[in-house]
């Protein structure tokens, strides 16, 4: 595959991977999300990809940029293509995988994996259990520039757990956001940590908004600030 820099990265793809058919076909499947992403990262020192999945913004973090690269993904099912995927993908020894959720607390929680295994999902009664970590712990004290979160419903908590971090590095976040209360809650949250400002990143660029927009399947914003 190209990336949006125009370098070449490796994707191997096996048959429960749900993102495959999207990324690696010429689509128009988060296009200006990775446009962006990319350009972001190029400046970057340490990105965080929280729900990696199999891997996509990480890979391309690594291709083109020279960031440390730290793929979050809790879903059991996923985390060898994603292991796999970095290994392909990561020369320099740049990326790293975590194992689990992310939200306010640290802990064990349930993880429902449906159908579409891209709509994984904690805090379900039923499911597999899976380790809950927070950003603030992840990151420690190292500078990061950029976050990219897809965690199905649970932007808040996860936000929440990486308060320090947005207060105290004002990290670019690429977050999707699939309803209006879910784009009003984090838009706040992000207010109150000093952000300025947010991007919907839709089939024709980049533009900024004031509140929810639904353009086709793409429900990517960028906050910044």
């Amino acid at each position: 595959m190209t990336t949006p820099a125009g370098n070449t990265i490796t994707y191997m793809a096996r048959p429960n991977d749900a993102v495959a058919p999207h990324a690696i076909w010429p689509s128009e499947w988060e296009r200006t999300s990775l446009d962006v992403f990319s350009q972001l990262a190029c400046s970057a020192r340490l990105v965080l990809d929280i729900g990696a999945y199999s891997g996509v913004y990480s890979m391309v973090a690594l291709a083109d940029s020279q960031a440390d690269v730290i793929a979050v993904e809790p879903n059991p099912d996923i985390l060898p293509n994603l292991r796999e995927n970095l290994e392909l993908n990561d020369e320099s020894g740049r990326g790293q995988v975590v194992e689990a959720a992310v939200s306010d607390s640290s802990g064990v929680e349930r993880l429902f994996v449906p159908d579409d295994p891209t709509m994984a999902a904690i805090g379900g009664p039923v499911g597999v259990e899976v380790q809950l970590v927070t950003i603030d712990d992840i990151v420690g004290d190292r500078p990061v520039d950029l976050i990219k979160m897809d965690v199905e419903g649970v932007e808040v908590a996860a936000l929440r757990g990486g308060f320090s971090v947005l207060q105290s590095h004002r990290p670019d976040v690429i977050v999707e956001l699939l309803t209006p209360p879910a784009f009003q809650a984090v838009a706040e949250l992000m207010a109150s940590a000093g952000y300025s400002g947010v991007r919907h990143l839709g089939k024709d660029g980049p533009r900024e908004v004031t509140s929810h927009v639904r353009d086709g399947q793409n429900f990517n914003f960028h906050f910044f600030g």
